[in-house]
């Protein structure tokens, strides 16, 4: 997305939720919207495939190195 795109956005989306976005506040809004933008380009370049299933259930992962892997029933060790 352009700049002037991404402005327009900004201020099209703040207006249809009233939104004030202060002067002060603008650049930064802008600024992180753009990364946004540039993120979800970088995700859409990836087409899925039907491999490419949602996950049934939600299993989380210990952050431990010696956690047990995803598809293990083993009790993380604390």
């Amino acid at each position: 997305m352009d700049a002037d795109l991404i402005a327009r956005h900004v201020e099209t989306s703040a207006a249809l939720i009233d939104l004030t976005i202060p002067p002060d506040y603008r650049d930064g809004v802008l600024r992180y919207f753009g990364i946004a933008a540039d993120l979800a380009a970088l995700v859409m370049a990836h087409p899925l495939t039907p491999a490419d299933e949602t996950a049934s259930v939600f299993v989380p992962v210990s952050p431990l190195a010696s956690a047990p892997s995803v598809t293990s029933t083993a009790a993380v060790p604390r």
